[in-house]
């Protein structure tokens, strides 16, 4: 949620590398910063909206790097083809979730 209403932002590779761009231009003084919204034109954001932006972009890449870590271990788990009946976005075992939940709990601010 930005200053003016929810935005959504990529966090392709190459967007992910642009947010650490932000972040150092963040940590400089800088009160605003070129970046754009999916979508949308490159504008010069307020500070307040950078600072709003990259922790909640941090949470949601950190939180998809972690599940898919261990949605992977729950298939090596798994046999065939049982494995075949796991999606991306399925609850993980409980094991696997409170791992998740301890990680996240633990690296992301």
């Amino acid at each position: 949620m930005t200053s003016e209403e929810t935005k959504r932002f990529s966090l392709a590779i190459q967007d992910q590398v642009n947010l650490l761009r932000l972040q150092n231009l963040l940590d400089k003084g800088c009160e605003a910063m070129p970046y754009h919204a999916d979508g949308e034109p490159i504008r010069l954001w307020p500070r307040d909206d950078i600072q709003k932006i990259l922790p909640e972009a941090n949470r949601h890449i950190a939180y998809h790097q972690v599940y898919h870590s261990l949605l992977r271990e729950w298939t090596r788990r798994t046999g065939c083809p049982d494995f075949l009946g796991i999606d991306y976005g399925d609850a993980l075992p409980d094991n696997l979730a409170q791992n998740l939940a301890e990680i996240l709990a633990s690296t992301v601010t």
